[in-house]
């Protein structure tokens, strides 16, 4: 049942390029028509085929293959050689540079442990930086953790959708140019506000202070001292200028500093692939 479901999505998908501008997936581009290869049957038919369809309108959207593949075991292989080799020996990546990225679930790496892991190809390199990848682990460990994969899954194609829309503007995210949720956002303006508040607070009660020995005068003539001021002969005197100068450095562009990009390393095949992942 399952794969009569993913036939029909890839017939439906390639039956769409009959109209032009709805539905750029070409017969050529894909591997097999499988971008959710579920090995460990972790999945149901039905939440394959929800991250099958999502997965195509996201390739459509950035012309960038996503693939999530899961199994019982690599078979001895670490978990960055197996969906290395998974992503290039199976024919994935759009166009000429191969643009895509792999993630893998296994309950069984080279060691015995339950991994995750994420290869990145082509512009994904870029667009997925050490930093990146890193979020990507932090936001979806606890579902994988808890044992809810679909969750785990979707929320990593909203992420992808996240950060390929950033890559393409031209600002990836990065140790100098970092992510911001909506609610970490909300937390710092929300903290600045009542940080504000409560040092205008102290302000003015120390000033309120500082007035509490003065008394309502009914006559101006109370703050002049007759003996110390002559008020009849009047002149403005100019003494001198002092002119302070400091000069404001512009930003020439680019992030400066250090510490972010992608780390790349070479598969058995001889591509190049950034990535990274960790324990669940």
């Amino acid at each position: 049942m399952r794969k009569l479901l993913k036939l029909f999505l890839v017939l439906f998908c390639v039956g769409f390029t009959v109209w032009p501008g709805l539905c750029s997936i070409k017969a050529y581009d894909v591997s097999d028509g499988s971008y959710v290869i579920d090995d460990a049957n972790i999945l149901s038919a039905a939440e394959e085929l929800m991250l099958e369809s999502k997965i195509s309108l996201l390739r459509v959207k950035h012309n960038y293959d996503i693939v999530i593949v899961t199994n019982p075991t690599t078979n001895g292989q670490s978990a960055m050689d197996y969906a290395d080799d998974y992503y290039d020996y199976n024919g994935y990546g759009y166009g000429r540079n191969r643009d895509g990225m792999l993630f893998l679930i296994t309950f069984n790496d080279d060691e015995g442990y339950r991994t995750y892991w994420t290869s990145t190809c082509g512009c994904g390199i870029d667009a997925f930086t050490d930093y990146g990848i890193g979020i990507l682990g932090d936001e979806i460990r606890s579902y994988l953790s808890s044992g809810d994969y679909y969750k785990a899954f979707d929320k990593y194609l909203d992420l992808c959708d996240e950060f390929l829309e950033e890559y393409e503007k031209g600002t990836p995210y990065d140790v100098n140019h970092p992510r911001f949720t909506k609610e970490a956002k909300g937390g710092v303006i929300g903290a600045s506000g009542i940080v504000g508040a409560i040092i205008s607070f102290i302000t003015v009660g120390t000033m309120r202070s500082k007035l509490s020995n003065t008394r309502k005068a009914h006559k101006a003539n109370q703050y002049y001292n007759w003996g110390d001021v002559d008020m009849r002969n009047r002149s403005d005197i100019f003494l001198y200028s002092h002119t302070v100068s400091h000069r404001i450095q512009r930003s020439s562009g680019g992030g400066g500093g250090g510490g972010g990009g992608s780390s790349v390393h070479i598969s058995s095949s001889g591509s190049s692939h950034g990535g990274g992942g960790g324990h669940f």
